[in-house]
C-alpha cells in the first residue's frame, strides 16, 4: 500500500500564515503609497519552498503542502484590497480629502 500524501498539514498552514502576514503588510504599505497591490502568488510559492528547503525538519516538504501554503499566503496578502485600502484611501488623498477622521476635529 502507498502512504497517503500529505497536503493540509500544520506546517503548511503555519508557513502560509507567516508568509501571508509579511506580504499583507507589504501590500498595505505599497497600496497606500502608489495604489497598487501584488497578489504575491509566485512570491509566496518561492518563499514557502525556500523556507522548507533551508529548515529541514520532519518529512520532506511536498508540492501539495507548498500549494496549501502558497494559497493561504496569497489570499492573506490580498486582505488589504478586500478592506478597501488599495483604491479609495489613495484616491481620497489625491482629491485633497485627507482630513482627520475624527468628527470633533477642527478643519482649517
Amino acid at each position: 500500500m502507498t502512504e497517503p500524501r500529505r497536503e493540509l498539514t500544520f506546517r503548511a498552514v503555519a508557513a502560509g500564515a507567516a508568509i501571508g502576514i509579511l506580504l499583507s503588510a507589504g501590500n498595505v504599505y505599497t497600496s497606500l503609497k502608489i495604489g497598487y497591490i501584488d497578489p504575491g502568488s509566485i512570491t509566496a510559492a518561492l518563499l514557502g519552498f525556500v523556507i522548507f528547503s533551508v529548515i529541514r525538519f520532519g518529512p520532506r516538504f511536498s508540492a501539495l503542502e507548498n500549494n496549501i501554503s502558497q494559497t493561504l499566503a496569497a489570499s492573506a496578502a490580498l486582505m488589504g484590497a478586500a478592506a478597501g485600502l488599495a483604491g479609495p484611501i489613495p484616491a481620497f488623498h489625491l482629491l485633497g480629502r485627507n482630513r482627520d477622521a475624527r468628527p470633533d476635529a477642527e478643519v482649517d
